[in-house]
C-alpha cells in the first residue's frame, strides 16, 4: 500500500474555496478578517489548524483556534492544555472553552456535540467571527452515511454532511471532507506536530466505532472508501438538483410577507411528494428560522394533512398552519414575539 502524503497548501486552498461554491472565500466567509477552527487535538483537527493557519497568513487573515474541554474524562483538561502548547508554539492563537454543569447519563456523544457547537458558536459571536472550520474528513462522511442508513434516513441524510451550512448567523465549513484520515495525519507528520488520540474513538460503546468492522468487511468485497465517497458525491448531486427545483417551485406557489407566508395549495399539489415536502420545509425555515427543522415523519404528516379536504390547521416547526381559504393556506409564526426578536437580531 502506498504511503499517504500530506495535503499541499494548494489542495487545501482549493478545498476551502469550494466550501463557498465559487464565491471569494475571504469575502464570503471571513468577517472582520478573522476565521476560526475547532480543534480537538486529534490528527484531523490539528491538520486543519496547521493548514488554515498557513492559508490565513498568506491571505492577510487572522485565525483563532478553539478547543472544547467537555469535562467528561479526567485527562481532558490536560489534553486541552497540550493542544494549547502545540498550537501556541506554531504562533496560532488558541482558546480553551469549557462545558460546565451536570453531564448527561445517556446519549453522551450527541449531547456533548450539541454543547460543543453551542460553546463554539458563542465564542465566535463574542469575537465577531462569521466562519468556523471543522475537521470532518472522508471517513467521517462515510461513517455518517452508515449511521444514517441504519436509522432509515432519506436522500438528504444519506448524502452526508454538507461542505458548508449556516446556523444562527455562523457559517460552518468542512474543507476536509474529500481527504482521508491517513493524509491528514501525514500532514501533521509533515509539519512535525504531534496529535492526541481520543480513547472514545476505539470504544465499541458507540455505533460509529462498531460500524468500522462492517466497513472493513465491505472494503474486502470491493466497496472501498474511494467508491463509497464517489457514491456520496452522486447522492449529494441528486439532493442539490432536487433542492434547486424545489426552490423554483417555492417561488411559484409561496407568497411571503412580513407576517408569514401564503401557500397556494392547488399549485403545491401539482408537484411530486418529495418537492411538496421540500417546499413545506422551506416555508417553515422562512417563517420560523430560529426553530430546528422538522424531521421527515412530521413533515410527511403535515403534507398528508394538507391534502385532506377537511384540514383544519395545525402547528409544526414553530409555525401555525391555518385552514384552506380561497385556495391558500396561511402559515405564520406559532410565537410571533419570538420570531420578531430573532429577525431583529439577525
Amino acid at each position: 500500500m502506498t504511503a499517504a502524503h500530506p495535503l499541499t497548501p494548494d489542495e487545501f486552498s482549493a478545498a476551502l474555496a469550494a466550501t463557498v461554491s465559487g464565491e471569494n472565500i475571504i469575502a464570503a466567509a471571513v468577517s472582520g478578517k478573522t476565521i476560526a477552527a475547532a480543534v480537538s487535538g486529534g490528527g484531523d483537527s490539528m491538520a486543519l489548524a496547521l493548514l488554515l493557519h498557513g492559508w490565513a497568513q498568506n491571505n492577510d487573515v487572522k485565525m483563532v483556534a478553539f478547543t472544547v474541554d467537555h469535562k467528561l474524562r479526567p485527562e481532558a483538561a490536560e489534553e486541552a492544555r497540550t493542544v494549547h502548547g502545540l498550537l501556541s508554539a506554531r504562533g496560532i492563537e488558541h482558546e480553551i472553552l469549557t462545558w460546565e454543569g451536570k453531564k448527561p447519563a445517556t446519549h453522551i456523544q450527541e449531547r456533548a456535540r450539541d454543547a460543543r457547537y453551542a460553546l463554539l458558536a458563542e465564542a465566535c459571536r463574542q469575537r465577531g467571527i462569521a466562519t468556523l472550520a471543522v475537521a470532518h474528513n472522508r471517513e467521517d462522511q462515510i461513517e455518517t452515511f452508515w449511521m444514517r442508513l441504519a436509522h432509515g434516513s432519506g436522500l438528504d441524510g444519506l448524502a452526508g454532511m454538507e461542505a458548508a451550512r449556516k446556523t444562527d448567523g455562523l457559517r460552518i465549513i468542512r474543507p476536509l471532507l474529500g481527504f482521508s484520515r491517513a493524509r491528514l495525519r501525514a500532514t501533521c507528520a509533515g509539519f512535525g506536530v504531534a496529535w492526541i488520540e481520543d480513547p472514545s474513538n476505539k470504544s465499541e460503546k458507540y455505533l460509529r466505532v462498531r460500524l468500522r468492522a462492517f466497513e472493513e468487511l465491505l472494503s474486502n468485497e470491493g466497496m472501498t472508501p474511494e467508491r463509497l465517497a464517489r457514491t456520496l458525491h452522486k447522492l449529494s448531486d441528486a439532493k442539490d438538483a432536487l433542492q434547486f427545483y424545489a426552490a423554483r417551485a417555492f417561488e411559484a406557489c409561496v407568497a411571503q410577507d412580513t407576517e408569514g407566508a401564503a401557500l397556494d395549495i392547488e399549485k403545491w399539489k401539482e408537484y411530486p411528494r418529495d418537492i411538496q415536502r421540500r417546499i413545506l420545509n422551506m416555508v417553515f425555515a422562512a417563517v420560523a428560522p430560529q426553530v430546528y427543522p422538522a424531521g421527515f415523519d412530521k413533515t410527511e404528516r403535515a403534507r398528508l394533512d394538507l391534502l385532506d379536504p377537511d384540514f383544519k390547521g395545525r402547528t409544526l416547526a414553530g409555525c401555525a398552519l391555518g385552514c384552506v381559504k380561497g385556495g391558500k393556506v396561511r402559515i405564520a409564526p406559532e410565537n410571533p414575539a419570538d420570531t420578531s426578536a430573532a429577525r431583529r437580531s439577525a
